[in-house]
């Protein structure tokens, strides 16, 4: 993006207007802190630990597809590994 000076402006045919000055008619309002005190930075296990945190989800064994998957090319620890 480039920058552009105000002569440059006015050059190629821009123009400047002076806006009035309009006066607030509201009252300041004063808003407290929701804060109750600094931030406390915990790691993931020092959460769990204080704060009893944990994760509800169970991993499910799923049976692994074997249809369409030709067994006879992947290497003797694979198989070993799938349990095959």
């Amino acid at each position: 993006m480039r920058n552009e000076s105000v002569q440059e402006f006015l050059a190629r045919g821009g123009s400047i207007t002076k806006c009035p000055v309009v006066e607030s008619t509201e009252k300041e309002q004063n808003v407290k802190s929701v804060v109750a005190g600094p931030a406390v930075i915990l790691q993931l296990d020092e959460a769990e630990l204080l704060y009893g945190e944990k994760s509800t989800r169970k991993v499910k064994d799923k049976p692994i597809n074997l249809d369409g998957i030709d067994l006879s090319v992947l290497d003797g620890d694979l198989l070993k590994s799938l349990g095959i």
